[in-house]
């Protein structure tokens, strides 16, 4: 539960460095903290207090201006001083008597120590207190510690104290998004989805103090609630009492045409000079943008008008009487239509105002609604269109009704929707755009089969060549999944090569590079990618699924041929452009791509967190295709920490998301279940998985994830096995990383340590630090193999160095290097099942033996180990902590 005193102090460890720095500087009389109101000044000034106090053996006291003292001399220090007699008259000698003797008292009351004297608030200080810092400061006698917010007025002794040099002044700024997700992370306790730290950090604008009245107010109505292990925002943001307080305070004193324009803009926001112009007084805009409240900014030569903070519009909004919104509303779409629609921008702001206020076109309805869906704000979107049948749009509207169903995840609705439509459906355009809406729906409840159904009826009645030849196409999308990537290629590659719409080459460059991908002939994906999103990017009627996928299937490429770098660089950039659109769908394919990035790298910490992102947002938004690709990530991820205890879970949570076995992802399920069956000493059983995932790909042309397969396989001791088949696979793939699995291999199966630790080098060359890591362990193994120490110390400590950036993965390589090194294949198996838990009879069965060999083969193991008992093989394997044998091996060598 979170603790609403107990809010985390992060982001400002520049600050404290910098005060260590000016408090250690015996020539230094103090620090000035400047900021705007909640940015955070008083709670730096006390963490800095704390340490003036305790690590530094100061002797700290505080105090703080207020309005309620100003006007009392020394009211903000009475607390500190000592009492006088204020009846008599004082003198001008009298009050320089009086500023001396109140220093000496506060520097007495430090008893020898330095004293640190905190003053927070210092812009509110009476003339007096003023006065006597300035004194104390200039004299060297105590150091100042003073915040004070920007832009107000404050007393001239104050200012002096920056503006004579006494004390070093130090501007604080909002705290940047990230480290509002590691503070609101750690306030709440949990991982918080990436859109809601973007929402809260938009909303508040790093200002501490607002960011936490957001937190604590969604906490309260349970806007901000934990779903799939993550925090998100699950309804919109509403201002809390407090936080309606705090801005209240700011706003009061504001006449009624101030108050009104502000109201204006809150609703309406941003506006233009000419509906301001229209709609209200120029000189009350010049005033409140002088007082901050107002920010006007030129975009593309034209001014736009916002509140000076977004909390501030939350908080005037809320106070909005209903009529008062209802004429607001109808003023300002009356006002922007008549200046004629010049952005996108203009026409969702026309709409959601038409929908307040009433009235509008259906036409203009629909043109929003359809700018709404494409801006991903699918709330907005059905509540346009809706408005738009109601003013009678027919057709179009309906149409874009049924999409969104679909896109939101709600598949049964919109088929029903579609059905309608295709009843009535007046022409083959019609019928086409139909048929089409229904195959994407159906494909994002990957029902593929209903999908290529509804495709092949569409193309035996409809006559019209170009929506017959984008229906095609758009099947191809359906074919990935039932027939794999290289009969999907047979079938757009006519379409890429012939003259045929550009709608049909979009879908065609969408399938057949993502084909391409899998294939292996990544170049080729990565060209057609470029074609493809240029091609999109040209349409004036754009196709269901967005321009960025294109990059999806980039990134699907560059990992193929191991341009591992490239890809996260690419899925880095696509995922923040996501989450700034506001786009769930695309914030969780490329949270998928940076999860696959980061398992191929080996920071399978850093994948875990990624997958789980991408399976808590796929599953709220639904996509079953993309969650089933996404939990196999997962899986093959946490199956790697922590002795992946999480892995068998994963597992089953893969078999319950209702996804038919498909051929799209039937090889990567069964290489994720094979680093299960690892994770469970069944070693057998996982090669035995991985042969079945490798012949899968090689016939339905997956080649790229037949070779990762088959790599693990030759990882897992069966390289002889593996090693044929890669060879050939090297012939077929571009060069790069199938190069390295494939003498990755021929140096296994022929114990060429030389040849392992070269590989091990290729592959930190291309950033896969988990695998070479296992290739430097098993160069390791054969040079301790043929007696050379030497050599085997240095590779394991390459090993160490590679594994240490794997954030803890846990591989059979990176076991005991000596217990590798003594045990024959088989009888490692062996070991593994039986530390791993399995009794003999359960081994017996899993390596189909009988009972006496398992009994005969792990008395062998306990010899070659030096070991006497079954407790003592987890230890002599390393299975519970696998490094400890191999830096013990690097320390003692």
């Amino acid at each position: 539960m979170f603790d609403d005193h107990a809010w985390p102090f992060v982001g400002r460890e520049g600050e404290l460095v910098r005060f260590r720095r000016v408090l250690a500087d015996a020539g230094s009389c103090g620090l000035v903290l400047a900021g705007a109101s909640g940015v955070g000044k008083t709670r730096t000034a006390t963490e800095c207090l704390a340490i003036a106090g305790g690590e530094a053996g100061c002797y700290p006291a505080r105090a703080s201006g207020h309005q309620a003292s100003a006007e009392l001399p020394f009211g903000a220090l009475a607390h500190l001083l000592p009492e006088v007699d204020s009846g008599q008259e004082a003198t001008f000698e009298d009050r320089a008597g009086l500023l001396r003797r109140f220093a000496s008292a506060l520097v007495g009351q430090a008893g020898g120590r330095r004293l640190v004297l905190l003053v927070d608030d210092a812009h509110l200080l009476d003339a007096p207190s003023a006065a006597l810092l300035y004194q104390l400061a200039a004299s060297s006698s105590a150091f100042i510690l003073a915040t004070v917010r920007a832009g107000e007025t404050a007393p001239d002794a104050i200012v002096a104290l920056w503006k004579d040099g006494l004390l070093e002044r130090r501007e604080l700024v909002g705290l940047p998004p990230e480290v509002i997700e590691e503070l609101v992370s750690a306030a709440l306790g949990g991982p918080v989805d990436p859109q809601t730290t973007l929402t809260l950090a938009t909303r508040c604008e790093g200002n501490v103090l607002f960011l936490r009245e957001l937190v604590l107010g969604g906490l309260a109505d349970r806007s901000l609630s934990m779903e799939n292990g993550m925090w998100r925002l699950v309804r919109p943001l509403r201002p809390s009492n407090r936080l309606v307080e705090l801005v209240e305070v700011r706003l009061s004193g504001l006449c009624r045409e101030e108050r009104e324009l502000l109201e204006l803009v809150s609703f309406g926001e941003p506006l233009g000079q000419p509906e301001l112009e229209t709609l209200a007084d120029l000189r009350a805009a010049e005033g409140l943008e002088r007082k901050g409240l107002l920010a006007v900014e030129l975009s593309h030569g034209r001014m736009d008008v916002r509140l000076g903070h977004p909390v501030y519009g939350d908080v005037i909004r809320a106070g909005l009487p209903l009529f008062r919104v209802q004429s607001m509303a109808r003023a300002l779409a009356e006002s922007v239509e008549s200046s004629g629609l010049h952005r996108g921008e203009d026409l969702l702001r026309i709409g959601r105002w038409r929908l307040v206020g009433g009235g509008g076109s259906a036409q203009l309805m629909v043109a929003a609604a359809s700018e709404a869906r494409w801006r991903y704000d699918f709330t907005l979107a059905d509540r346009l269109v809706a408005g738009a049948q109601q003013l009678g749009a027919g057709f179009e509207a309906d149409l874009l009704a049924a999409k969104l169903a679909s896109v939101q995840g709600l598949s049964d609705a919109a088929e029903g929707m579609f059905v309608a439509l295709a009843e009535n459906a007046a022409d083959d355009e019609q019928r086409s755009l139909v048929t089409i809406g229904r195959m994407d729906n159906f494909l994002y409840a990957s029902r593929s089969m209903d999908s290529l159904r509804v495709a092949t009826q569409a193309e035996a009645s409809i006559r019209d060549l170009r929506w017959r030849d984008e229906i095609t196409a758009r099947r191809s999308a359906n074919l990935v999944e039932v027939t794999g990537p290289r009969a999907t290629l047979e079938v757009v590659s006519p379409l890429l090569a012939g003259t045929g719409s550009e709608p049909a080459l979009v879908w065609a460059c969408l399938t057949g590079a993502h084909s391409l991908a899998r294939l292996g002939r990544c170049q080729e994906a990565v060209t057609l990618t470029e074609r493809g999103h240029a091609a999109q990017l040209r349409l004036q009627q754009p196709i269901e699924w967005y321009p960025w996928f294109h990059l999806f299937n980039r990134c699907e490429a560059l990992l193929g041929v191991g341009r591992l770098r490239d890809a996260e660089q690419l899925a880095r950039v696509e995922y923040e452009t996501g989450l700034a659109e506001h786009s769930p769908e695309a914030q969780a394919c490329f949270a998928l791509q940076l999860a696959k990035v980061c398992l191929a790298r080996g920071r399978v910490r850093s994948a875990a967190g990624r997958a789980r992102e991408a399976v808590g947002v796929f599953r709220r938004i639904g996509r079953p295709m993309f969650l089933h690709e996404a939990l196999m990530i997962l899986a093959m991820t946490v199956a790697q920490i922590d002795g992946g205890a999480e892995s068998g879970a994963v597992l089953s949570d893969l078999d319950r998301a209702d996804v038919p076995h498909m051929t799209y992802d039937a090889v990567d399920v069964l290489h994720a279940r094979s680093w299960n069956a690892v994770v469970n000493g069944r070693v057998g059983q996982a090669c035995r998985l991985l042969e079945e995932a490798a012949t899968l790909g090689l016939e339905s042309g997956d080649l790229v994830v037949a070779s990762s397969a088959l790599h693990d396989l030759a990882r897992l001791g069966r390289a002889r096995l593996a090693t044929q088949r890669l060879d050939h696979l090297e012939t077929q793939i571009d060069a790069g990383l199938i190069n390295l699995r494939a003498a990755h291999a021929r140096h296994l199966a022929t114990d060429n340590a030389t040849g392992l630790q070269e590989v091990s080098e290729s592959f930190a060359g291309l950033g896969a630090d988990l695998l070479a890591a296992d290739a430097a362990a098993d160069a390791a193994v054969a040079f301790t193999r043929i007696g050379h120490s030497r050599a085997a110390t240095a590779a394991t400590r390459l090993a160490i160095t590679h594994a240490d950036a794997c954030e803890g993965a846990s591989t059979p390589s990176l076991r005991s290097i000596d217990a590798r090194a003594r045990l024959t294949p088989a009888e490692r198996d062996t070991a593994m099942l039986a530390a791993a838990g399995h009794s003999n009879k359960e081994i017996a069965t899993e390596l189909v033996l009988s009972v006496r060999s398992i009994e005969n083969r792990l008395q062998r193991v306990y010899e070659k180990l030096g070991i006497c008992t079954r407790a003592a093989l987890a230890q002599a394997l390393d299975l519970t902590a696998p490094w400890e044998g191999v830096h013990q091996l690097a320390k003692t060598n």
